[in-house]
Formats: C-alpha cells, structure tokens, sequence
C-alpha cells in the first residue's frame, strides 16, 4: 500500500507531528469577547486577525519550510535560498490557500505565521503565548519570503478593529488569546459571520432556473453519541458554475467530503441561520466535523 503523507511525515518528524490544530470556543457577539477581558487582568488579553486560508503546521528543518494541512497533507515545501543557523523549528500560521480572499494579488500564497511550537530544536509549547509570539515573529522574520508575522494587539482596541473589519469586511473575524496560556488551552474565535464545517449527505435538484442544475447539499454533522447527523440543507452561495459542475459528477465523488458553510447565526439544532456554500474543504476529515448542540436521534 501507498504512504499517505500523514505516514511519511510522522515517520520523518514525529515531534513535528504530535502537534494538531488548538481547539477553540466560538464567540457569537464582541461583548463576549469584552466578557474575557473583564474576567482577569486587563492585559491579560489580547487578539488578533483572523485570515480565510487554513489553518497550516510549517516545520523548517535542513534549509527547506514544508507546510501541512490539519489532515496531515502536504501542501507546500520552499527551499530556503540562505543560510539559517537554526535546528528543527515548528510553527504554525494561516496559508492563503483555498478561500477567494485568499487569492487576492496581495495576499497569495502567503503564510501568516501566529504561534510557535519547537524553535531551534526545542520545545516551547507550554510557553506562555506571549513568548510563543516572539518566537514566532522572529522565525517569519528570518525566514522572510511568503512568511509574515501576525501582530498582537491589546483587547482594548477591540471594538475600534472590530467596528472596521464589519464595515469593510477585511478579514474574517479576529482570534482572542490569553498572553500565558500554552499551546494547550482553547483559543476563541470571533468572526463577522458563523462558519462551520459539515459533511455531504445528499444533493438535491434546483427548481426553476436551477432546474437540471445542483439545487443544494443536504449536510450533517458527528453528534456527541457519535452518529452522522443530518443538521440542515444549504442551497445558496454556488455559482451557476457550481451548480453544474457538482450535479453533473457522478454523487460518489461528492459523498462524506466536507464543505465549509457561513450563516448568519446559530439555531438550537446545530443549523446555521441562512446557510451559504463557501468551499469544499480536503484539508478536514469528516470525522472532525462535531454537532455542536444536541444529540438528534435521526442518523445518515
């Protein structure tokens, strides 16, 4: 049988690949946001810009970066064209991969370097977040190319940040962090509008101009009791490109592989309010995709 990349790296590297993607609490509102600041030392806290690319593990090792996806594939590898005096290093940042706002001329192909986990052959991952950060930024420094630094700024300019990226919708959302936690405590999301990953269950027929054409996904979710969960319908947000291309391929192509929808807000049931197809997602396994409400009894 063929090595996955997933086999070859944890065999080339495997401090490398003991670190997965840090769990996260979404915000709905920037006063929950307000609500962390509140709850410890005002400098505690701080944020910074969410970018819509995916999530990436870079490991610089031997004069060359290779950039993993969270699902252990390898998406990028760059020769490093001068002398860095440095053992193993891994560090984590967004790659404008994938996403439409990713591909903007100013913004391709980039990595915006946020966290550092192994720096110079050693362990930093229980540093306080803090010291992770300089790390980091001294390694996209270093590096330089399509590596750039994420800055951190004080959660008190938060809704100055905030107010500007819904106005203009600059970037996705913003990540709040607490300055000593390690790599192992939960960061929390905030973004313009909820986003989710969920899994192709079916596809369904459009009706009038859509006619012939892709109407939309049935979608679903792994529920706490572990069943594959049916949570709700998406039919907007494709091209009419989209809607052909994904009714005509035959459904065994589409089947289990996850899709990244937005909406507006969260229901009860785990269905977002005016759900829209972003992308199809191959860096995240079905499995990954959690109900993140109920533990419905209707099972796909």
């Amino acid at each position: 049988m063929r090595e996955s990349w997933r086999d070859i790296f944890m065999q080339t590297n495997t401090l490398a690949a003991s670190f997965e993607c840090q769990d996260y609490v979404e915000l709905e509102t920037v006063d929950e946001a307000f609500d962390l600041w509140k709850s410890g030392q005002p400098f505690d806290w701080c944020f910074q810009l969410k970018y819509d690319g995916i999530w990436a593990k870079c490991v610089y090792e031997n004069g060359e970066v290779t950039i993993w996806s969270k699902t252990g594939q390898l998406k990028h590898s760059i020769k490093i064209d001068r002398l860095i005096p440095r053992a193993t290093c891994v560090f984590v940042g967004e790659f404008m991969f994938g996403s439409q706002w990713s591909q903007h001329p100013d913004r391709q192909g980039l990595v915006f370097v946020f966290d550092c986990l192994v720096f110079d052959g050693a362990d930093v991952s229980t540093l306080p977040f803090r010291r992770r950060l300089e790390l980091a930024e001294a390694l996209a420094v270093e590096l330089g190319g399509i590596f750039r630094k994420t800055n951190a700024y004080n959660v008190g300019k938060l809704g100055e940040v905030w107010g500007i990226i819904e106005r203009t919708n600059s970037y996705e959302g913003l990540i709040v962090r607490h300055k000593q936690h390690t790599y192992f405590n939960k960061l929390y999301k905030l973004k313009t509008e909820i986003e989710d990953d969920f899994v192709i269950l079916d596809r369904y027929e459009g009706t009038g101009k859509y006619a012939g054409m892709l109407g939309g996904f049935s979608v679903g979710q792994v529920s706490p009791c572990g069943n594959l969960t049916k949570v709700m319908d998406v039919g907007g947000g494709f091209s009419d490109k989209q809607r052909k291309e994904y009714f005509e391929i035959p459904f065994m192509e589409l089947s289990r592989r996850v899709v990244l929808v937005k909406g507006k807000a969260r229901f009860d049931s785990g269905a977002l309010r005016h759900p829209c197809f972003v992308r199809i997602r191959d860096d995240k396994d079905a499995r990954d995709c959690k109900l993140k409400f109920q533990c419905p009894t209707n099972t796909a």
